[in-house]
């Protein structure tokens, strides 16, 4: 019998959040990392028009396999932001992004097959089965005053997001909601 989270992850009416998925360490070389990236991307005023309006800045950086799968050429893809270097995009494929599969295999065993039939999300994302939103998983870099992403739907299963900053330490304001179908 499936269990009340995964039928309630399911119908999109819960939210699992975990503590502790990335040590201090991590959360530490990965904001350091992605802010340099960031630094030498181009700010794109073509981008000014998502969300409200001039000054919302967030700069977008996929993985280097996100950015294979969604960059396709004469469709744009020179206007998005550079993927993360390749060192950083593969600590969030090969290691961060492996464990947060193994967490849910471990703690809510029948997710997987809810979601997707099969007994392993983790064995799914190692065969590259698992479908992405266009140009995840990624890194965003937010930029005051306005640097936010904006509403938007993904279309997808399952959500991971990892905050790599604090509320009321690293910024204040802002947050994510997850919304119910009206």
């Amino acid at each position: 019998e499936l269990s009340n989270i995964s039928i309630r992850i399911a119908k999109g009416k819960s939210v699992v959040a975990v503590s502790n998925l990335l040590s201090s360490d991590e959360i530490e070389h990965l904001v350091r990392s992605s802010k340099d990236s960031a630094s030498r991307q181009t700010i794109n005023e073509k981008f000014e028009h998502l969300g409200d309006g001039p000054g919302r800045v967030c700069i977008r950086m996929p993985t280097f396999a996100a950015a294979a799968r969604n960059d396709i050429p004469d469709t744009g893809s020179d206007n998005l932001h550079d993927p993360l270097p390749q060192d950083v995009s593969r600590y969030v494929e090969e290691r961060i992004l492996e464990r947060a599969m193994a967490y849910i295999d471990e703690n809510i065993p029948d997710l997987s097959k809810t979601l997707f039939g099969t007994d392993s999300l983790a064995k799914l994302f190692s065969d590259g089965q698992l479908e992405w939103s266009t140009r995840e998983p990624a890194i965003n870099v937010y930029y005051p005053p306005k640097g936010h992403f904006g509403i938007h739907k993904d279309q997808k299963s399952l959500t991971i997001l990892m905050p790599l900053s604090s509320p009321n330490k690293d910024f204040s304001g802002g947050g994510t909601a997850f919304l119910a179908e009206a």
